[in-house]
């Protein structure tokens, strides 16, 4: 009798008693700031942390082109300079921008 009172005080078969007393055990589950954190949000806040990463590097793209298009109009760039110029950003930042782009639309489609 004593003995089954101690496993019970330990929560039986190795788990911790908070753990047993929770209706939700068997799941996979973090506590942040004493909130119960489960897979699903996990994956959830992944996903928007994604989604947020390439639509920043997305618009930043287009932001350092829009500013060489205005710094070769102020300067009066010829047609082979703006030429020059975009093909110089987009080599540099091309190779980023699809890894980015394809990294997460392969994540949309593995759901």
């Amino acid at each position: 009798m004593v003995e089954s009172d101690n496993k019970e005080q330990e929560g039986g078969l190795g788990q911790s008693s908070i753990a047993s007393n929770l209706p939700i055990s068997g799941y996979n589950i973090f506590t942040q700031g004493g909130q119960l954190i489960t897979k699903e949000q996990r994956k959830g806040k992944r996903e928007s942390v994604r989604s947020q990463i390439a639509l920043n590097f997305i618009l930043g793209f287009f932001l350092i082109i829009f500013m060489a298009m205005c710094i070769g109009w102020y300067f009066s760039f010829t047609t082979n300079q703006f030429k020059d110029m975009l093909v110089t950003i987009s080599g540099i930042l091309g190779g980023p921008l699809g890894f980015i782009i394809g990294f997460y639309f392969k994540g949309n489609t593995e759901e």
